[in-house]
This record gives C-alpha cells, sequence and structure tokens, in this order.
C-alpha cells in the first residue's frame, strides 16, 4: 500500500480534534500544512497543542485561525527582520484563550529524545536558577533527583510526545526516506517520539537518488506513514542548499514582513489569505506568486559573492556608538581570557558579535562564530544583517543543531564560549527577563536558547539598548539566571563584576554626558569605577564595518 498522499488527504487523514502536533523545526518547517489546516477547518475549531522550539509563522497562522488551545514552546513570536512579541499570540494569551509553557531550545529536544529512547524523563544542565524551572516542578513536568555519591541534584524533565510530527524535506522516495538538509535545529527528535509522522517533501525521487544521498537522509522510511509531494510547501520558509541544491530556495523576506504586519493592523486571517490567494489551495497560492518570484527565492538560495554595499555617509546614531563601543570591550574581553567561541543570540546582540568577530579577524584572533540553531564557525556575510541568512549557511565550518551547540559546544569545560545575550528587562544581579511581566498581564517571546546559554557558557554578557523600562532592581520573572553575567551594556554606561556576587560598577561612560544621565536610567546604585573613563570616538572603519552589515538598517536606524 502507497504512503504516497495528496496534502489535503493527509491533513482529513491525520488532524483531529486537541491533536499534539509537532511541526519539525530544522532550518524551515511545512507553513503549507498550516495553511491546509485552517482552510479545512474554516467552520471548526480544533483545539491543537502545539508543541516545537519556535512558535512562528505557522504557530501564528493557527493561533491566528483561532485553531490552537496551547502552545508547548520557546520562543513565541517573529524573527523577520528583527525578534519580537506576536500580537495575536500576546492577545490570546492575556485574554486567557491561549495557554503558553514556556520551555527553551534545548530542552524541547531534551524532551523529545526521552520520548525516542523510550524513557520516562532525561537530565538537564538548563533550567537552573530560573523561574522556569519553579513553574515546572510545581506541574510535575521537571523534578530532582539526588545522587549520594557526589551529593548532587540534577533537574530530570519528563518526556514530550506528539502525536503527530510534520517533518519537511527537500525529497524523499515513496517510503518516506527523506533528505533534509543542515543545519538541523531541534535535530528531528520530535519525529523520533512522535505517534504518527507526515513527510511533506519538495519532490519524490526513485530509491536510486535516495541511496545517492543517503548520507542527507535524516528521516528513515519505518518512522514515515504518509508521504506528500509539495513543491514550496515551506515558503515562505526557504529549503537549506548545503549538501543537496536542487529544490532548495531562499525565504521569502517579502512575504514574512507583509504576513507580520497584516497581523500587527489587526486584519482577520480570511481577509489575509483571501487576499494573498491562500484560501483555495497551494496551487492557487503558488499562481499568485508567479513564476518570476518563485525563480527568484530559487536564485536567492545560492551564494552571493558579488555583493556591492553602498557608501553611507549618514550621520552616527545613538545604537551605533552603542554597538561599536561594546564590540570593542567584547573583544578585548576575548582576547584576556581565551575564548574559543562566541555565540549570540538574535537582533542587536548578533550584529554586536558580528562586529567584534570582524575586528578580531582583522588581528588575526580566531574565534568560531555560533548561532544556536545549527552554525558553527561561520563568517557573517555582508549586505543581510538577518542572522539565519543563505549566505551564512555557505560559511559555516560545520553544520550543527541545537543539542549540539547548546548541549555540548556552549558548557564544554574544555573550551571557553562568551555568549552575547539581550532580553526585555535584567536587574542589578544579571538576571535578565524574556518571559513575562506578571503585573501587566504581558506575555513576552520567551527564552529561545538564552537560558540554555546562561546556565553554562563561561563567560555572559548582557545588551540592554532601550529606555529606564528595561533596567529594574528585581526581575518578576528569571528567564535567564545572572550567574555567568560579566558585564551589561547600557546606552549610557557598560556595567562590569569581577565575580560571581560582586555588585556591578560603571566602567565606561558611552557618550560625555552619559554620567548625568545614568542614574535615570538604572534604578539600582551602582558605583563607579576609579578608572572609568568615556569611550573613545567612531572610526570611519568600525562605522563602515558595521553598517556593511545592516545597509537597509533594520537595527540601525
Amino acid at each position: 500500500m502507497t504512503k504516497v498522499i495528496s496534502l489535503s488527504e493527509s491533513v482529513q487523514q491525520f488532524i483531529f480534534p486537541e491533536c499534539v502536533l509537532h511541526f519539525s523545526f530544522t532550518h524551515n518547517r511545512a507553513m503549507a500544512y498550516a495553511w491546509e489546516i485552517i482552510r479545512q477547518n474554516k467552520n471548526q475549531a480544533l483545539q491543537l497543542e502545539l508543541v516545537g522550539t519556535g512558535m512562528l509563522e505557522h504557530a501564528i497562522a493557527l493561533v491566528w485561525a483561532g485553531q490552537v488551545r496551547k502552545l508547548v514552546g520557546a520562543f513565541f513570536g517573529e524573527t523577520y527582520p528583527s525578534p519580537a512579541p506576536n500580537k495575536v499570540i500576546m492577545k490570546q494569551a492575556k485574554e486567557e484563550r491561549l495557554t503558553l509553557e514556556y520551555w527553551t531550545n534545548l530542552t524541547i529536544p531534551q524532551r523529545f529524545m526521552a520520548a525516542a529512547n523510550g524513557f520516562d524523563y532525561v537530565p538537564t544542565r538548563s533550567l537552573q536558577g530560573s523561574s522556569l524551572l519553579q513553574t515546572h516542578l510545581n506541574s510535575g513536568v521537571a523534578f530532582y533527583t539526588h545522587d549520594e555519591n557526589t551529593g548532587k541534584d540534577t533537574v530530570m524533565i519528563r518526556s514530550l510526545v506528539p502525536d503527530v510530527a510534520i517533518v519537511h524535506g527537500s525529497v524523499a522516495d515513496e517510503d518516506g526516506n527523506t533528505v533534509v538538509t543542515p543545519p538541523y535545529g531541534e535535530d528531528l527528535w520530535g519525529i523520533y517520539a512522535a505517534k504518527k509522522v507526515v513527510v511533506i517533501a519538495e519532490k519524490i525521487v526513485n530509491a536510486k537518488k535516495i541511496e545517492s544521498l543517503s548520507h542527507l537522509v535524516k528521516v528513515p522510511a519505518h518512522l514515515v506513514d504518509a508521504v506528500v509531494e509539495l513543491p514550496y510547501s515551506a515558503h515562505p520558509f526557504g529549503v537549506s542548499p548545503i549538501g543537496y541544491s536542487e529544490h532548495s530556495y531562499s525565504e521569502d523576506y517579502k512575504f514574512r514582513t507583509s504576513f507580520r504586519h497584516a497581523v500587527q493592523r489587526g486584519e482577520s486571517i480570511e481577509t489575509w489569505m483571501e487576499r494573498e490567494h491562500l484560501d483555495v489551495s497551494h496551487n492557487r497560492f503558488l499562481s499568485h506568486l508567479g513564476e518570476e518570484r518563485l525563480h527568484e527565492l530559487e536564485r536567492a538560495a545560492r551564494p552571493n559573492t558579488t555583493e556591492t554595499i553602498k557608501h553611507d555617509d549618514r550621520p552616527l546614531t545613538d545604537v551605533e556608538t552603542f554597538i561599536i563601543v561594546s564590540s570593542r570591550r567584547i573583544a578585548q574581553k576575548i582576547k584576556a581570557e581565551n575564548y574559543t567561541m562566541l555565540l549570540a543570540g538574535i537582533g542587536i546582540s548578533h550584529l554586536t558579535a558580528w562586529l567584534v568577530h570582524r575586528q578580531l579577524e582583522a588581528e588575526g584572533v580566531k574565534v568560531q562564530l555560533l548561532t544556536e540553531t545549527g552554525f558553527y564557525g561561520y563568517k557573517p556575510a555582508l549586505g543581510d544583517s538577518y542572522i539565519f541568512n543563505f549566505n551564512n549557511l555557505y560559511n559555516n565550518k560545520k553544520q550543527s543543531s541545537f543539542v549540539e551547540i547548546l548541549g555540548q559546544m556552549v558548557g564544554d569545560k574544555n573550551h571557553r564560549t562568551l555568549a552575547i545575550l539581550s532580553g526585555a528587562q535584567i536587574d542589578q544581579y544579571g538576571q535578565i527577563n524574556s518571559t513575562m511581566i506578571p503585573e501587566k498581564n504581558l506575555f513576552l517571546t520567551g527564552s529561545g536558547g538564552a537560558n540554555d546559554i546562561a546556565a553554562v557558557a563561561h563567560g555572559v554578557v548582557a545588551m540592554m539598548y532601550g529606555d529606564g523600562r528595561k533596567f529594574v532592581s528585581t526581575v518578576p520573572h528569571v528567564t535567564s539566571p545572572g550567574d555567568h553575567v560579566h558585564q551589561i551594556y547600557t546606552p549610557e554606561g557598560v556595567l562590569e563584576r569581577g565575580a560571581e556576587g560582586d555588585a556591578f560598577q560603571v566602567v565606561e561612560w558611552m557618550h560625555k554626558d552619559s554620567m548625568s544621565r545614568f542614574n535615570q536610567l538604572i534604578p539600582w546604585k551602582a558605583d563607579v569605577h576609579e578608572k572609568c573613563e568615556v569611550a573613545g570616538p567612531v572610526s570611519a572603519k568600525e562605522l563602515t564595518w558595521l553598517r556593511e552589515f545592516d545597509p537597509e538598517r533594520i537595527f540601525l536606524a
């Protein structure tokens, strides 16, 4: 009996009310599947429970359509062009129509791993010192185990089993052996944990083709219950060309931006889908996009080595000063303390890391640049400020995953990693909140991988660009513990401490008049170091290097 069925048939056969549904995350998700669920269920609310790491457009669309009762994940919101909470998710959570269960980018795959390996629970080094842990201890999904020999307590988290997992692949055979190109994000542990698996492939190929690509087959046939052939089924996400470039295409930035704006404007999803021709079928939508647009996305997935950046002579902005001054000190820290790896979260943090990497490279100092989704040893491409852009894929020295980057590399006891993080709030102890502000009943994006990083990295610096709302005496919710936070970068000055438990001191002013404004920004008393000085002027080279990463001024405006 063939496993090959249509998109419509797969939704009819596998999606049911209150289904625990997982969209597997590698470098994309099968977005077309979310649209088909919405099309088929206009007159009923499925009350789905979505589980996975990043709840991006696929989850937002299903929440927008009223099909979701619960999200279990690590990040809830948008990532392009910059990270932000999603209006629909936050509104429904505030109105208690949607439950958000916050985890992290490592603990979700770890829970899948436990289920896949037949365990009821698994140990983790994440969550320690956070409000996230207390929440899960209270619910019983996490607990401590004590080792009598070492006297140590270890956090254990319970397994997570999806009813159905949807996984996107470049190509698959009729049995379901599926090629998935890197990087690997969750490392596909969710499909090994799931009761049923549906493959959405760009193209169905014969067994000989799969044999020639066996090194890229990440989904074995015995796991697969159905195979759907559907071109451009990851759109607006892209299909990574690494290892196998046929059927690859880049992310559709234009579409992702339009989607985000529609949600922000408060449009109905029915109006949006009708305007984008998504209300009828996937094929109708592709016809609307047109061959020229689709070919443009295919071309954009190829390496671009001819990017020409126009000279930008606009005046220096405060955010540019902030990034450049911060990058100098971070570069010094890497050299002085022999860090070998540098990881940054999405946003101003990653732009700072890119500039640090460029500065160190010019000095002949090597540091491996990481992203938590699986980029290792990459050199940031010019002209595209999106951290996960396809040109950065081509510059990777190793294609990796959450499990390897967050679970092994960042906390490696023998090799030092410095992490650059940010968040909605930070306090005098270095604790970061990116989850919720309870007194305002306000729900935020969540940890992503920040908690995993802060728990085990050798050193953490916090980039906190914004007004006084970012700085509080004590955060109301601890997403990321502050134990390993060595420096806090603010718009007015740099705070630093020598050791865990020490108070932060001001060690450098951003501007000559920062001293007078600093106390209005920070609600706690911070001593000024006796050698504190005003940062030196920004050089033309520093400014050019930074602007070449973000010519559209998405972060630098």
